[in-house]
């Protein structure tokens, strides 16, 4: 069955002078804000349409929040050589800088090592329970509802009494509607990184990503829907800026991609127990 096309799913429209991408809800994080791997996703895309070679790298900087219902306007400025290109995407929304995002596409050859490896005693998704959000906002009618999840470790009995874990978060995660696997789609996902910061601090918390980083491993050539490892870790959690790190694989344990980036913790008070 083939898969919705990723400039279907995130709604990007070519004009003469770059794309157009109507941010909707359902592309928003809880916090009501355009989901930060929907930006870096977005920006890999229309790089790669513009240069007609594939992302090796990119970095994205958040400037100013997305809403919904904004229209981000994303332009390409690339230079091409023998068997690179280099450039920039930026978006605006009405003129202002939203986004900065820096690529490297092409690379010579089709030869790939992979050196690292998926845990080996990682089960594969079908034997997993399901994972819910444990996260600092509200999910409803944002792009937290697009994920289906499944825990790949177990997940801590109390994660919510203010004793910190381990760091590591290992989910396995796909989008409920089949989309192409692409450079982008695989943007969209390393960006549930901030959903270990919770498990990280034992308390209801998340974060809002300041930047984006991946480093790709090759092109990712799965069916649609498939399921993806995610290998989480928050490395370090300073003033409330969590430093994070990911690494993607499929369910052969080849590795996809390496991701990283910076996220603001934002906590939500537990609920109220009712009288």
């Amino acid at each position: 069955m083939p898969g919705v096309r990723f400039d279907e799913y995130v709604p990007l429209t070519a004009t003469d002078d770059g794309w157009l991408l109507p941010v909707p809800l359902h592309l928003c994080s809880g916090l009501r804000t355009l989901w930060g791997g929907v930006g870096l996703g977005a920006s890999v895309h229309v790089a790669e349409q513009a240069t007609g070679r594939p992302c090796a790298w990119a970095t994205v900087q958040y400037v100013r929040p997305v809403h919904p219902d904004d229209v981000l306007h994303l332009a390409v400025e690339a230079r091409s050589g023998r068997s690179l290109s280099q450039g920039m995407v930026t978006g605006t929304v009405g003129g202002e800088v939203a986004l900065r995002t820096l690529v490297a596409l092409g690379g010579n050859g089709d030869t790939a090592l992979r050196f690292a490896r998926r845990p080996d005693d990682v089960p594969p998704p079908e034997d997993c329970e399901q994972r819910g959000m444990p996260l600092a906002a509200d999910p409803t009618g944002t792009f937290l509802e697009e994920f289906e999840q499944r825990w790949a470790q177990a997940p801590r009995a109390l994660r919510t009494d203010g004793t910190p874990g381990t760091g590591r978060t290992r989910v396995w995660v796909r989008l409920r509607r089949p989309v192409e696997t692409t450079e982008g789609t695989l943007a969209l996902l390393a960006d549930l990184a901030p959903s270990a910061i919770g498990e990280a601090l034992g308390e209801r918390a998340g974060g809002v990503s300041l930047d984006n980083t991946v480093r790709y491993a090759g092109r990712p050539g799965l069916e649609p829907g498939a399921w993806l490892l995610l290998d989480l870790a928050v490395d370090a959690v300073v003033a409330d800026v969590a430093q994070l790190s990911a690494r993607l694989f499929d369910v052969d344990g080849r590795l996809l991609a390496v991701a990283a980036q910076s996220a603001l913790v934002r906590r939500r008070a537990e609920p109220r127990a009712r009288s």
